[in-house]
């Protein structure tokens, strides 16, 4: 076998290889992206729970002054859910924007979780008995979601920095993301 076969032969392997590990980076990241898709449907569901946003029967206020103190925090984790969910979509796997959606998920669990322990006042409990039932509902599923997420974010993330497929991963631009 002379040398040019052989150096044919490795340049063949080398391209094989690359394809085929060009097309596993893609489709993690695709899976990733899919992923993603499914976390922003339940933060979205659980955003639009929110009383401004939702049919969800409420504490009647006498008048909108009594709506603030008791809803102010939770309206405003909503919002900031919202904008985060926004920026994140341009850009699904920038860590930075997925850091920030991570934080203000946070701030509306921390701000559902001040609201169902505030006491009972004469109007009855801070929060509806269904619209408890259905964050429970959505927490549920918002957990499964993210946990598969993180899941394939960390296979992506461990595809990319494996040894030879780093240096595709570097000339194709793929980079590593955050967990949510």
């Amino acid at each position: 076998m002379s040398v040019s076969a052989v150096l044919w032969g490795l340049l063949a392997l080398l391209v094989f290889w690359s394809i085929g590990a060009y097309n596993r980076l893609v489709r993690l990241r695709s899976r990733s992206l899919t992923a993603f898709s499914v976390v922003d449907r339940q933060f979205s569901l659980q955003a639009l729970l929110l009383p401004p946003n939702s049919d969800a029967a409420m504490p009647a206020p006498t008048d909108d002054a009594d709506l603030v103190p008791r809803w102010s925090g939770l309206i405003g984790a909503g919002r900031q859910l919202e904008a985060s969910l926004k920026a994140a979509r341009v850009r699904p796997l920038d860590s930075a924007g997925l850091n920030a959606l991570r934080t203000a998920h946070e701030t509306l669990v921390l701000s559902w979780a001040r609201c169902r322990e505030e006491p009972p006042d004469l109007a009855g409990s801070p929060l509806p008995e269904d619209l408890s039932t259905r964050w429970d509902q959505l927490m549920v599923q918002t957990d499964m979601a993210r946990a598969e997420f993180n899941q394939i974010v960390a296979e992506y993330n461990a595809a990319i920095s494996q040894v030879p497929a780093c240096v595709l991963a570097w000339l194709f631009g793929f980079k590593p993301t955050h967990t949510l």
